[in-house]
């Protein structure tokens, strides 16, 4: 019987240890990552819409148009989040 009541009171243990992770460690992260995830979708926009007057402004031709759209289109990011 005591090995069952250790048995128990280690479990228990172990649960609180997992849950103390998920809180102090797990959590923080997944805000972190969801922060920046909005900031590179902002600066990605950002970027699209700034290729369209910069090229407008300085006569890009065709060529460098889609050119610098390509490299845009590089970043893994859609206009709601990460691809």
């Amino acid at each position: 019987m005591g090995l069952a009541v250790t048995s128990a009171v280690c479990a228990g243990v172990l649960v609180l240890l997992v849950s103390w992770a998920e809180i102090a460690l797990v959590l923080p992260a997944r805000k972190r990552v969801s922060r920046d995830e909005r900031t590179m979708i902002e600066i990605v926009n950002l970027l699209r819409e700034l290729q369209v007057s910069v090229g407008a402004d300085e006569n890009w031709s065709a060529a460098r148009q889609r050119l610098v759209k390509a490299r845009i289109a590089r970043f893994p990011i859609a206009g709601r989040g990460l691809r």
